[in-house]
């Protein structure tokens, strides 16, 4: 039966393979050293089949790890390149913040405020083009 399974075969065609195999027309005239062979026979088929289906399995594991570890490495170099975007805006927001406090401005005039503020959306939509 397990031939049966790993090849689905029926059993009229297994038992035909080994009938050819082994020279007889039924089962029962196998000798006990034929019976033995005769299993080692059908173990071999069944083990064939394993093999290719273990080996199919293997080589999915194999393409899809190669396929993970590409992706992973697209993504390392992604969070690399945010990583040093982010330190570059970092040491900017630092720089902004150390010219604030040396300014000493008391009160900001509105319309200055206003185009600073047009400056920087400028600024922006330059960078999104």
């Amino acid at each position: 039966s397990a031939l049966v399974g790993a090849k689905r075969i029926g059993y009229d065609v297994a038992y035909s393979m080994v009938h050819q195999r082994f020279g007889v027309k039924h089962i029962d005239e196998l000798t006990p050293s034929q019976l033995n062979a005769a299993i080692e026979y059908v173990h071999s088929l069944t083990l064939d089949t394993q093999n290719e289906h273990n080996a199919l399995w293997r080589l999915i594991g194999i393409l899809e790890h190669e396929r993970i570890s590409n992706e992973l490495n697209k993504l390392q170099n992604i969070l690399s390149a945010a990583d040093a975007q982010l330190r570059r805006i970092r040491a900017s927001r630092g720089l902004i913040y150390d010219g604030f406090s040396e300014q000493r401005i008391k009160s900001h005039n509105p319309r200055l405020l206003q185009e600073a503020k047009n400056f920087i959306n400028r600024q922006h939509e330059m960078k999104r083009l």
